[in-house]
């Protein structure tokens, strides 16, 4: 019953999300094609540049978040690429995808055809993006964000960096990050959100989280959201 209820609750979200960007074609005529899902690349991070390349910071107002992107590049898929390489690797617009849509999608949820939520313009690899936060004070929410940015007219995987505070990964056997798992990792609470890496709990499967509505009230130690990340 308790399982029925989440995915229950998980569709209702994102068919809600649906309605608000109107995803289900909203991004047919801005991109070539939707990418294949990447294969798994496994190992060390690459050179990631400097602490401003390839950055992520989260915020949270209202019932909005707002994602910032610094220095952002993208990747050739399955392809560990040097640094050198990725400087000329960068995109002129982002589109982000939704664990939680994702979810729904493969859940056959109506009207959710893909997990793409939101995009938009980069200006000298910067941009902020805005999704909705649908926390409310008995239920947050567990986010994972991930993108694909336009170069050329094609898609390529946006690079995270495993070492950001709002980077989640699964880990392979030897504890290396898994970098075809990277993912933005948010805890979602009603007018604030945490980067789920401070609870420790590892990539805790997105979708409602009412256990961690005490987390919510009472703060995650050592993070502030007013420190850029």
């Amino acid at each position: 019953m308790k399982k029925m209820k989440k995915k229950t609750c998980i569709m209702a979200m994102a068919m809600a999300m649906a309605m608000l960007f109107g995803i289900t074609a909203a991004f047919a005529g801005e991109w070539t094609a939707l990418p294949a899902n990447d294969p798994a690349a496994v190992g060390n991070a690459i050179n990631l540049g400097t602490s401003r390349d390839n950055a992520v910071d989260v915020k949270a107002e209202g019932d909005k978040i707002f994602i910032t992107f610094y220095g952002l590049h993208v990747t050739e898929s399955g392809k560990v690429m040097t640094d050198a390489e990725l400087q000329s690797m960068v995109p002129d617009r982002v589109r982000l995808a939704s664990g939680i849509l994702d979810m729904a999608r493969a859940a056959g949820a109506p009207g959710v055809t893909h997990p793409y939520i939101a995009e938009g313009a980069i200006k000298e690899g910067e941009t902020t993006i805005v999704i909705p936060n649908y926390a409310t004070d008995a239920t947050p929410d567990v986010e994972h964000i991930w993108g694909d940015g336009r170069l050329n007219g094609s898609p390529y995987p946006i690079v995270l960096n495993p070492d950001n505070p709002w980077v989640v990964y699964d880990t392979t056997a030897s504890g290396r990050p898994n970098l075809g798992s990277l993912a933005i990792g948010i805890l979602e609470c009603k007018g604030k959100v945490y980067p789920l890496k401070y609870l420790g709990l590892g990539k805790i499967v997105q979708g409602p989280h009412p256990e961690l509505a005490d987390t919510c009230r009472k703060g995650v130690s050592n993070f502030s959201q007013n420190t850029p990340h």
